[in-house]
């Protein structure tokens, strides 16, 4: 989302958007948060004339025992500037909250503060966080573009490195960790059709004890009002 508002330009007059997902799985930099369930997402994203943005959205899932669950929220407040046509830097931060549900349901609490920058179809971030998703301090660097191949059809891509700056006790997550993810959209006037597959190394082991596999599909579809 940072990547998405980040790109919003000053513009003169305020901004509200809203969307609602629907996704085969939940998958944050190669780590599956939903056990490769189908996932729900509502989003509400907004855009102050003055650079100023913000947004939150939630997520829920089908679990296997007790049925549907509150998977994820995130909310992020951030501000955007112009570095002339085309492209714009931002700063921010987001807090998130995600559950898993396993043997027993896990929680974990993360806020991390980020900064980046947009330029035409392509977009770059660091961000930090003081305590992650695995209890350790990182860094996370990410790169994203996109790919227009016609009037409504675009390729989308994505690489991230996450660093550890701390140990979390875990020696399965104290690894450098690399993700990747490669993506064909179908637009719509209102909708669009996504298909993606994502693949992250070393395989991830989340919740603890549970190691994940390294590749994934995931369609998903989302409306935007």
């Amino acid at each position: 989302m940072a990547v998405f508002a980040g790109a919003l330009c000053p513009v003169a007059r305020a901004q509200v958007a809203a969307s609602v997902s629907l996704d085969s799985d939940d998958r944050l930099r190669g780590v599956s948060l939903s056990d490769g369930r189908p996932v729900a997402t509502l989003a509400l994203a907004y855009d102050a004339p003055d650079g100023v943005y913000g947004g939150a959205s939630g997520a829920a899932t089908q679990t296997s025992h007790d049925g549907p669950q509150p998977l994820s929220y995130v909310v992020y407040l951030g501000y955007a500037g112009s570095l002339g046509p085309g492209a714009s830097w931002d700063v921010g931060v987001t807090n998130s909250s995600v559950a898993a549900y396993a043997d027993r349901t896990y929680v974990s609490h993360y806020t991390e503060i980020y900064a980046g920058f947009t330029r035409g179809e392509l977009s770059g971030h660091i961000y930090y966080s003081p305590r992650y998703l695995f209890g350790a301090q990182t860094i996370y660097l990410e790169l994203d573009g996109t790919h227009r191949l016609g009037d409504h059809w675009r390729l989308a891509g994505h690489v991230g490195l996450l660093t550890p700056l701390s140990r979390s006790g875990d020696a399965s997550m104290d690894a450098e960790r690399v993700d990747l993810r490669a993506g064909l959209v179908r637009e719509f006037k209102h909708c669009e059709l996504r298909l993606a597959l994502t693949s992250t190394a070393p395989a991830p082991v989340y919740p603890i004890g549970d190691r994940q596999a390294r590749t994934a599909v995931v369609a998903g579809l989302g409306y935007f009002f």
